[in-house]
């Protein structure tokens, strides 16, 4: 049986995991890197070192909500910083 998952992971409507792997994995990053109505956007991120190459990946957010308080949360800032290293 094939899982179904939602494009923005809400429960708006299932698709199959093949169906998403075929689809534009720059879905959302579209919204900033293409149009003129995002160049403000664009302008930000060039400021902050982005060129025209990043703007033709897709663009992933990496959030660690590891802290030191507990030891279950220790290894989320580590792991967090292997995320971002790809």
């Amino acid at each position: 049986m094939e899982t179904l998952l939602s494009v923005d992971g809400t429960d708006g409507p299932r698709f199959g995991v093949d169906y998403l792997l075929r689809m534009s994995i720059k879905i959302h990053s579209q919204d900033v890197s293409e149009g003129p109505s995002r160049a403000g956007a664009r302008a930000m991120l060039r400021a902050v070192g982005l060129t025209d190459d990043d703007f033709a990946k897709p663009q992933v957010g990496v959030v660690s909500a590891g802290n030191e308080v507990t030891p279950c949360n220790l290894t989320g800032p580590k792991l967090s910083e292997f995320a971002k290293q790809g």
